[in-house]
């Protein structure tokens, strides 16, 4: 998970605050959805563009994150930084 926050999201994080001007902080427990986040609903939905983005040009990996198992999951693997890595570790080795 650390390779995965450090080599993909962490730098999508970048790209996203350069773009939006919006400031994420990088810790695994960064809340991004629901009570406690920063970020609008505008701001979520690019923040995922950004990562799924930066997953395809540094692993060549397609990969949809806000997919229909994503919302229906019974915990958001959206809640932090930490949840979003496990949860793209889950969907890369189903590729």
């Amino acid at each position: 998970m650390d390779d995965l926050l450090r080599d993909i999201i962490y730098p999508a994080l970048d790209d996203f605050s350069d773009v939006y001007d919006v400031t994420i902080e990088k810790t695994p427990d960064t809340v991004l959805w629901g009570e406690g986040t920063a970020l609008s609903s505008f701001d979520f939905v690019n923040l995922i563009l950004s990562i799924e983005r930066v997953l395809k040009e540094r692993r060549s990996a397609a990969v949809v994150l806000a997919d229909a198992s994503a919302f229906s999951s019974e915990r958001s693997p959206f809640q932090t930084l930490a949840t979003l890595a496990a949860y793209i570790e889950e969907k890369l080795g189903d590729d």
